[in-house]
């Protein structure tokens, strides 16, 4: 018998003259371009995952920014809502341009201070209880203001629980009004010392009146009045103000159209019509009607 080395079978040819490890070799590289061809797929199906993907969060955040603007729009207009509805109800009683709530809990102080539930009887707001000696001023001096022209002042912490009460059952969803306690007195206090001095233009508590000394002692107190000027033209408050050293006694001032200015800052004023001081409610319903 015949025996053949080893190495004849692996080195024995096809039909086609290939040696069974250059079959080998070609399966090999078949197999490796087809692996290179699923990768290849691979990555294309990944990067189009990953679009899609970057695609479905760029929508939801559309979606979402649209969400935001929708009820910052619907907040926007359920406030005109409820402020022409106070311009409306103003008409027969200006009380309610400070709230709907105003005139009834007036009423419970009223009645509260008869009953003897106060010390002294609450004042305010503060913004029903002044007056300009120029109305063409509404703007500067509702700018300067801001939240005290709804606050109330009290004498003393037992009135001001009292007032808390009251207003609790008036305001039960909150936002109250602002409640400043300090004792009453019946004379303005004396700022001649500390007042702004210029000789052009007023102060704040030069344009403003008031029935009762306690409501101008407060300003005083909680806003300074006495050191903030009214300088109606833009340019000439940041003359005033920005040029140079400022009025004596002078920290601050406002423009007839509410802009505010320091001596190295400007702040164009967001209030483009006095909502308290304002007279003319016509104008003011024309107004909120092209908003």
């Amino acid at each position: 018998m015949l025996f053949l080395p080893s190495f004849y079978f692996s080195l024995s040819l096809n039909n086609d003259g290939d040696t069974e490890y250059s079959i080998q070799q070609k399966t090999i590289s078949r197999l490796k371009e087809q692996l290179a061809e699923l990768e290849a797929k691979g990555l294309k199906l990944n990067q189009e995952i990953q679009n899609k993907h970057q695609a479905l969060f760029k929508g939801r955040e559309e979606r979402d920014k649209l969400r935001l603007e929708e009820r910052n729009i619907w907040v926007v207009y359920e406030s005109k809502v409820r402020r022409k509805n106070q311009i409306l109800a103003s008409r027969s009683n200006k009380l309610k341009r400070f709230g709907d709530q105003v005139p009834e809990l007036l009423g419970s102080i009223a009645e509260g201070y008869a009953t003897g539930r106060f010390l002294k009887r609450p004042l305010g707001p503060i913004g029903a209880c002044i007056s300009l000696k120029d109305p063409l001023l509404a703007v500067a001096v509702e700018c300067c203001l801001r939240r005290l022209m709804k606050a109330f002042c009290c004498d003393n912490y037992k009135d001001e629980a009292a007032l808390q009460e009251l207003m609790r059952r008036h305001y039960p969803k909150g936002n109250r009004p602002q409640i400043i306690v300090g004792t009453f007195s019946e004379k303005v206090y004396n700022v001649q010392g500390r007042k702004a001095d210029h000789p052009d233009y007023p102060s704040v508590l030069d344009v403003i009146t008031a029935p009762s000394p306690v409501i101008i002692n407060c300003l005083i107190d909680m806003r300074g009045i006495e050191s903030i000027l009214i300088i109606k033209e833009k340019d000439k408050a940041r003359r005033v103000m920005q040029q140079g050293r400022p009025p004596k006694n002078c920290r601050e001032a406002f423009t007839a159209e509410g802009d505010q200015v320091f001596s190295n800052r400007y702040y164009t004023s967001d209030i483009s019509m006095a909502q308290y001081l304002g007279g003319d409610l016509e104008t003011q319903l024309r107004c909120e009607k092209k908003e």
